[in-house]
């Protein structure tokens, strides 16, 4: 993780930036005890979050024109990026291992940015997709 990028929810959580990829980011997080549910399986606030959090970030790495690679694209802070909708759905569950969260814009104009994501467990199982609007907001320095 750069140093400026992430947000205390984030670091809260553990979840790691990977990579800007051809057509979107590439996310991970190490699940531990504390990311489980009552069931022993990766808790929903934990996806939900995870989907939140890569769909901003890419939202930025577009924003930005970030070329591809393991530099995460630094924040803007006259440029804030807010979610207007956010939609998951559950496909899965997964109890260890690493977890893959990958976001790609999917359209949008100069405002409004629409982001599609997919989380993966350790096997490469789809386990969860989220979509979202997201807007960029400007605020003086």
């Amino acid at each position: 993780m750069s140093a400026g990028t992430a947000t205390p929810l984030r670091d809260f959580i553990g979840l790691r930036f990977v990579a800007v990829e051809r057509d979107g980011i590439r996310m991970r997080l190490d699940m531990g005890a504390q990311h489980l549910n009552q069931g022993g399986t990766l808790h929903g606030g934990v996806l939900t979050s995870m989907i939140d959090i890569a769909c901003a970030v890419a939202v930025r790495a577009h924003a930005n024109g970030a070329a591809p690679g393991p530099q995460e694209p630094p924040p803007d802070a006259t440029q804030p990026i807010i979610t207007l909708t956010l939609n998951t759905a559950f496909l899965g569950a997964t109890a260890s291992g690493p977890v893959t969260v990958v976001a790609r814009q999917r359209g949008g104009g100069k405002r409004i940015r629409f982001v599609a994501a997919e989380v993966f467990d350790a096997h490469d199982k789809l386990i969860a997709t989220g979509d979202g609007s997201y807007t960029l907001r400007s605020r003086a320095p």
